[in-house]
């Protein structure tokens, strides 16, 4: 038995005896289960519509019902559609949190000992946490705005706003006091998403007039990244502030838990954290039809395989239990030491005229297409349209260039044919003609804002959607896109 699997086994026994007593656990039969393939029989996999009665019913102030004790703070799940869900956050799980936020600092230091030079002022981008109006007593946020209540007093101090001020402002006044505030400081360090770190830099830029980040916070050293990979974004960051030598922390968490992080600054890929208060399942190869996932069975992490796709299933310290996230895994290495690489969304899917184009497909050919045109995007999104403008279906792509294609109609050519090649059903239907060749805007940070304002309600975690599947949504970006100063 691999090191991986005693943590995983030891965990779940943990986490099934505190919830024994709880109103789940005698549901489900807590006391009585012995082993992880009890516990896969016991319990059937779990989305948010299983857990929401449960969560209402804590929010009511009821006591031992999905996690021992009364439960008075809830994080919500922003992610990409605007409806939020809304995550039990006992005092396990601030004490997992904290745990694991150790073990992110801990392995920084033993990789790069220079304590000293990051003793400069820290700067994070905390997402809002405020008391409810309908439930008296309960206080509900983003994850990241309680992760920041949390720090300690020493750290605290070395905020340019101390985070209990950045909790309890909506997102825009947030950014603005970001700003002012920051702006003659010695900023060191800075937390936040990688797209809100985008925009706070290029606003930065903006309103100092400087050419890189390097002359206005020349001390700066590391970005601390969560909430959506960083990949994408990387590398418009680091030309925003060339001339410094930034090491990225990427961690992989959500409002269910904190699973991973880089532990290495010349790698891409993250450590899954074995042992802290979180049980993990996986589906191999996940379809994106939500309803065929939910029927087929997990594996637990000691038997997965490298390169090969899977939905993740999480039991954790929130008091949530084999519940299904929306992520879609891929292990670089297993065994003791499993390391992992987010893939993507398994429900960013189009297919509403049949063409099946999954937001992998889109990140796999648009990477491709643009290494062979010596192009670089941090953000894109897509959607179809169908209108009397675009009397055949129409894929439009919005991106954010860090360098532009020298001819865009060459990329959108090339893109096409890579899709075809690469997707069966798409290459039938462009094929037919039933499909017309795609659209390509380009996006900028004024008109990403002004959209997400419109259509959002944005917070720091506020993302920009892989896939979007309301057509209005669509047509609303692509005037926005035409009408900006790039176009």
């Amino acid at each position: 038995m691999n090191t991986t699997e005693k943590n995983q086994r030891r965990v779940l026994q943990k986490l099934l005896k505190q919830a024994s007593g709880t109103d789940f656990g005698r549901k489900h039969g807590f006391a009585d289960i012995s082993s992880a393939e009890e516990y896969a029989k016991a319990v059937y996999i779990q989305t948010y519509e299983d857990v929401a009665p449960w969560v209402e019913r804590m929010k009511k102030g009821e006591a031992d019902v999905l996690w021992p004790g009364i439960v008075n703070r809830f994080a919500i799940s922003a992610g990409t559609t605007g409806t939020p869900k809304e995550m039990p956050l006992p005092k396990q799980r601030e004490t997992t949190d904290r745990r694991f936020m150790r073990k992110v600092v801990l392995n920084y230091f033993l990789k790069r000992p220079n304590l000293f030079s990051l003793l400069g002022t820290q700067l994070s981008l905390v997402g809002n946490v405020e008391p409810s109006e309908e439930y008296p007593g309960v206080t509900i946020g983003e994850v990241s705005g309680f992760l920041g209540l949390m720090a300690p007093w020493y750290l605290a101090r070395l905020q340019v706003v101390h985070p209990k001020t950045m909790a309890a402002l909506p997102f825009s006044k947030k950014m603005e006091l970001a700003l002012r505030e920051s702006a003659n400081r010695d900023v060191r360090v800075i937390s936040a998403l990688p797209s809100v770190t985008l925009r706070f830099l290029q606003n930065m830029l903006e309103r100092t007039g400087k050419n890189s980040i390097a002359e206005v916070w020349p001390n700066l050293r590391i970005f601390v990244s969560g909430g959506e990979p960083l990949g994408s974004f990387r590398a418009h960051i680091e030309k925003l502030c060339e001339g410094l030598e930034i090491d990225f922390i990427e961690n992989y968490g959500a409002s269910e838990g904190y699973f991973a992080f880089n532990t290495d600054p010349e790698r891409t890929d993250m450590q899954l954290v074995t042992d802290n208060d979180v049980y993990y399942e996986w589906i191999p190869n996940p379809p994106s039809d939500r309803v065929k996932l939910l029927e087929l069975d997990p594996i637990p992490t000691w038997q997965v395989e490298a390169g090969v796709p899977y939905a993740m299933i999480v039991t954790t310290s929130s008091g949530i239990w084999r519940y299904a996230l929306n992520d879609v895994i891929e292990f670089t290495e297993t065994g003791s030491s499993p390391r992992i690489r987010v893939r993507g969304r398994i429900s960013d899917i189009m297919a509403k005229y049949g063409e099946d184009i999954e937001a992998a497909h889109i990140l796999q050919v648009l990477d491709r297409v643009s290494k062979e045109m010596s192009a670089e995007y941090s953000s894109y999104t897509a959607g179809s349209i169908l209108n009397d403008e675009f009397p055949s279906p129409t894929h439009a792509f919005f991106i954010e260039w860090v360098k532009k294609p020298d001819d865009m109609h060459e990329f959108a050519v090339r893109f096409d044919e890579q899709m075809k090649k690469i997707n069966r059903s798409f290459q039938i239907r462009r094929e037919g003609d039933s499909i017309a060749f795609p659209k390509f805007f380009e996006l900028d940070k004024d008109v990403i804002e002004a959209w997400q304002q419109r259509f959002f309600n944005v917070r720091a975690q506020t993302k920009l959607p892989r896939i979007i599947h309301d057509q209005e949504k669509v047509e609303d970006l692509m005037e926005r896109c035409r009408g900006s100063k790039n176009s």
